[in-house]
């Protein structure tokens, strides 16, 4: 009977480690972080004084990330501008966000904002998309004015003043 005792518990033994292997499975979640812009803007100043309010923009955004920041500046500090001329003409960008669900900490342009060379920004703690992403609609606006052709000297007609707009995003 000791050796019949003997041999069960070798063959468990035996048994036992032979047939133990383990396997390790490993899957990595990739990076998903980006923008883009749906157009530029592009309109006349019409002279007459009023407001001026663009649409038609969006910022497109897809993102796996909880937190990141958008970040917005301006090549001229905010305003349009020509080569040949001394005057420029001051713009205010908004970019409505309300539409996502996302947990937003600050955005600096939910009211029309002047865009400047040091970055302002839109800030998620919890900030996930869906798949396809979501879009962000920008207005440009030049706000009303009296006295643009009397106090403007360096003001040239049918000239193009231009900025451009850098929006970058980077996971916080």
């Amino acid at each position: 009977m000791k050796k019949f005792s003997v041999l069960v518990i070798l063959g468990v033994f035996l048994v036992g480690s032979i047939f133990a292997v383990d396997l390790s499975i490993t899957g990595r979640v990739q990076s998903k972080l980006e923008i883009a812009l749906s157009g530029n803007f592009d309109f006349d100043i019409n002279g007459d004084g009023t407001e001026i309010v663009d649409t038609g923009v969006n910022l497109s955004l897809i993102s796996n990330h909880r937190a990141y920041t958008i970040s917005v500046s301006s090549a001229n500090n905010g305003v349009l501008e020509n080569a040949g001329a001394t005057d420029t003409i001051p713009y205010l960008m908004k970019i409505t966000t309300t539409g996502f669900a996302g947990t937003q900490t600050s955005n600096a342009f939910s009211a029309f904002a002047a865009v400047t060379t040091a970055a302002k920004n839109i800030v998620y703690s919890n900030g996930k998309t869906p798949r396809a992403g979501v879009d962000f609609p920008i207005e440009i606006k030049v706000e009303s004015y009296t006295d643009f052709f009397e106090n403007v000297s360096a003001l040239e007609a049918d000239t193009v003043y231009t900025d451009t707009v850098t929006f970058a995003i980077a996971a916080n």
